[in-house]
C-alpha cells in the first residue's frame, strides 16, 4: 500500500469520528438549540449530510418546517427524497397537497438545487405531480381560442394550461 495514503485515510477517519460525535451531541439538544448549533458550524453542509435520513427527517419535524428552512437548504438529495417519501405518500398513494407543500418549502429553501434535483433525479415524481395538478389542451389551428374558459392560460396560443384544484 502506498505510504502517502495512510495519513489521508487517518485524516478521513478522524473527520468522520468528529462528525459522528458532533451529530450525537446535536441530536441530544432541544430542537431550537440544535438548529442554532448546526448553522454556526464551520462546515454545516458536511454535518447535515452526515445525519442518517430518518434522523434528519425527525429533526426537521421537531424544529418545524417553517423554522427548518436553513436545514432544508443544506439537505442532501437523499435527505430531501426521504422527506418527500415520509410525508408525501401514504403507502403507494400520493398526497398531492402534502407533496406540493413540502416541495414548495424545499424550493423556498434552495430553489436552484431543488429544481436541478427535480429535473434530473425526480422526473417520474414531477410527471406524476403535474399529471395530477394540471390540464394541458392543444388548440387545433382551426379552433377559436375563445373556446377555452378563462381559467386556461397560454404563452404560445397553442398549448392551453389550467391548474386543477
Amino acid at each position: 500500500m502506498n505510504q502517502n495514503l495512510i495519513p489521508i485515510e487517518k485524516a478521513h477517519r478522524d473527520r468522520l469520528a468528529r462528525l459522528r460525535a458532533r451529530r450525537e451531541e446535536i441530536l441530544s439538544m432541544p430542537p431550537e438549540k440544535a438548529l442554532a448549533h448546526i448553522v454556526e458550524e464551520k462546515h454545516p453542509a458536511a454535518l447535515v449530510h452526515s445525519f442518517p435520513d430518518q434522523d434528519f427527517y425527525f429533526m426537521v419535524q421537531e424544529i418545524g418546517l417553517g423554522d427548518a428552512m436553513p436545514l432544508m437548504a443544506l439537505a442532501s438529495d437523499r435527505q430531501r427524497e426521504c422527506l418527500l417519501d415520509m410525508e408525501g405518500w401514504h403507502r403507494d398513494r400520493l398526497h398531492p397537497a402534502v407533496m406540493t407543500g413540502w416541495l414548495n418549502a424545499m424550493l423556498m429553501a434552495d430553489r436552484d438545487r431543488v429544481v436541478t434535483w427535480l429535473l434530473t433525479d425526480q422526473t417520474e415524481l414531477m410527471e406524476l405531480i403535474l399529471f395530477r395538478n394540471i390540464l394541458v389542451v392543444i388548440r387545433d389551428l382551426d379552433e377559436d381560442p375563445s373556446m377555452f374558459p378563462g381559467d386556461f392560460f397560454t404563452h404560445d396560443d397553442v398549448y392551453y394550461v389550467r391548474i386543477l384544484d
